[in-house]
């Protein structure tokens, strides 16, 4: 008897916690026929059509609805090469190192009102849960600008990290195999280049004597 009220309660507790906490969905592409017209990245090629589109994660605040509050879209036009890069937005560096034959773009679509945004224009557009997304970028590592030691957190451990690194103490990390996105993430001032500046920076920034 005390087995079965057990079972009873836990699975209870699993429905108040589903009920309370934001739902993180796996569907199957729901929106490819519209957004692979709309973001106009088919490319024909003889009889065959080529682009590659994925829709990798469904952010639901609520639980009960079936239409999830934005879609995090892959898509993109087949392309040759290499593609390393990097862009910023907020506090966020964004480095996209991978050798692929496409180039991958992330957009995120929500579609109660059928907009399409950058990764850019979600943040400035302040999407509810868009921190989520950043951690479903594959081929793309993500950092916060000032974030040294790589864990994702803003601390005075960066800014010790920052200044090792310029004594030669340390290397810098290597995110998918390249240290370019945590020398993104060292230069806090954005000026190009990493120098104790940086770091001062930093110290300030996290004292709150300067924004």
């Amino acid at each position: 008897m005390k087995k079965k009220t057990s079972t009873v309660m836990s699975l209870l507790l699993i429905l108040c916690l589903i009920t309370i906490f934001p739902t993180y969905a796996t569907k199957e592409n729901m929106y490819e026929d519209l957004l692979v017209e709309r973001l106009d990245i088919a490319e024909i090629s003889g009889n065959n059509v080529y682009y590659i589109y994925e829709e990798l994660f469904y952010y639901c605040s609520d639980s009960v609805s079936n239409t999830p509050d934005y879609v995090l879209v892959k898509a993109a036009s087949p392309y040759i090469g290499e593609a390393f890069f990097s862009t910023d937005f907020g506090e966020y560096v964004v480095y996209t190192c991978y050798y692929a034959p496409y180039t991958h773009a992330y957009h995120i679509y929500t579609p109660d009102d059928d907009k399409v945004y950058t990764l850019e224009e979600a943040y400035y557009a302040e999407i509810e849960g868009l921190e989520e997304a950043l951690k479903f970028l594959n081929g793309t590592a993500v950092a916060l600008i000032g974030d040294a030691d790589a864990d994702f957190s803003l601390n005075i451990k960066d800014a010790t990290w920052i200044q090792k690194y310029l004594a030669d103490f340390v290397e810098l990390y290597e995110p998918c195999g390249h240290s370019q996105l945590t020398g993104e993430a060292c230069d806090f001032n954005r000026d190009g280049k990493i120098n104790i500046r940086d770091a001062t920076a930093l110290q300030k920034y996290l004292a709150k004597i300067d924004s």
